[in-house]
């Protein structure tokens, strides 16, 4: 409808005499036709928001489809997209800010169907997916950014990045995802309340396409977006309190072969490029955001330097993912695993406050370097000294 129409609408709304005068309507009367335009304008402006969104049907002018095979179906009463463990994006979207929504409908089993947005290229987006092995458990779902190629969820756990939901398999699940600048709001089935409030999205500001992929036959209906600016959630996550001594910022080196660090009594940093790094909020230093693995290749170089008034042992806590060799002064104090099933079966190896050492430093400049090595599922490093009376860090 006009958008002219539609203020006239709302000036006779407003306008009394309008109505009593024009049309000789009795008090009873009047209030009937106001109670008749207010719901033909709520309906007018729910029409209008509906136009906000664009359907994408699966077809090869809205999706690059790769090598997957182009073949819509009806299932389960909707028309669909069976995708056979693959991925999938569209073609010149250009989304930063608005919203996703779409139905889709998995089977029970250890794989990871997912809703992709701000995607830049295949190594790189945010994204959003459900573990249907892990129906009602606090890690059913994930968000996480994808940097390089990795996906960090062994970085980003817990509180706004993952809740308990029921996934029950061959049903159809809606899933909205409203997002604005830094922080999204994901919705499952439940569209009154998002499952997740995520108050950090890590990775920059920008615009991208959308992905789906699958893992296994997952079927998709229905998706559609909108470029217009969501109204969020008030945020109710528990705010972050930085710990006693929090590091917040690493001297990192290239990325090194494993060969050369991995395991070894002493090393020298000798001919290194070291690039200073801030951490994220939290302490955590996501190493995939600008470091890229290769064969043989999938280890870099956290430095700290720190002055001693004199000689002392200061206790340092820290997590990581996957592997870990801590040295001062080029020898090995420290050496740990935390990748997944590293420790049984069911072992996730996220990072969290689960190691400390006691670092010898020497009257002095002293340099402790954590050799950090990644296998999946998260490359980073996080530490704290409490106690940093007699030191300084540089």
């Amino acid at each position: 409808m006009p958008r002219d129409l539609l203020t006239k609408l709302t000036e006779s709304l407003a306008n009394e005499n309008f109505i009593s005068n024009s049309l000789q309507f009795n008090y009873n009367a009047m209030k009937y036709l106001r109670y008749c335009l207010f719901l033909l304008l709520i309906l007018i402006v729910s029409t209008v928001k509906a136009q906000d969104f664009t359907l994408l049907p699966f077809t090869s002018t809205h999706w690059d489809f790769g090598n997957s095979d182009v073949k819509p179906e009806s299932y389960m009463g909707k028309e669909s997209y069976r995708l056979d463990g693959a991925a999938i994006g569209t073609k010149n979207i250009s989304l930063k800010n608005g919203t996703i929504e779409l139905d889709m409908n998995f089977p029970y089993g250890r794989f990871f169907p997912s809703i992709l947005f701000r995607v830049v290229d295949v190594n790189n987006g945010e994204s959003f997916y459900v573990r249907p092995h892990q129906t009602g458990n606090p890690d059913a779902t994930q968000y996480t950014p994808i940097f390089n190629g990795y996906a960090g969820w062994q970085l980003y756990h817990g509180q706004g990045h993952g809740e308990a939901v029921e996934l029950t398999p061959d049903t159809w699940h809606h899933v909205k995802i409203n997002i604005l600048n830094d922080q999204a709001d994901i919705y499952f089935n439940n569209m009154e309340t998002p499952l997740i409030q995520v108050t950090d999205l890590k990775r920059d500001i920008a615009s991208g396409e959308i992905g789906l992929s699958s893992g296994a036959p997952v079927y998709f209906a229905n998706v559609k977006y909108s470029k217009e600016n969501p109204t969020l959630t008030t945020r109710t996550n528990e705010p972050f309190e930085a710990p006693e001594g929090l590091i917040t910022d690493w001297k990192i080196s290239e990325v090194v072969a494993n060969e050369e660090f991995w395991e070894k009594p002493t090393i020298s940093t000798e001919g290194l490029t070291w690039t200073q790094r801030p951490t994220e909020y939290t302490g955590t230093i996501n190493l995939a955001k600008f470091s890229r693995s290769s064969e043989g290749k999938s280890t870099v170089l956290a430095k700290l330097d720190i002055e001693a008034e004199s000689d002392m042992r200061k206790q340092v806590i820290f997590g990581y993912s996957d592997f870990v060799w801590v040295f001062v002064n080029g020898v090995q104090i420290y050496g740990g695993r935390n990748d997944f099933r590293s420790r049984d079966y069911r072992y996730l190896g996220t990072i969290g406050w689960f190691d400390s050492v006691y670092l010898p430093l020497e009257e002095g400049d002293n340099e402790v370097v954590f050799v950090v090595g990644e296998n999946f599922g998260g490359w980073g490093i996080k530490a704290r000294i409490e106690n940093q009376s007699g030191i300084r860090i540089r």
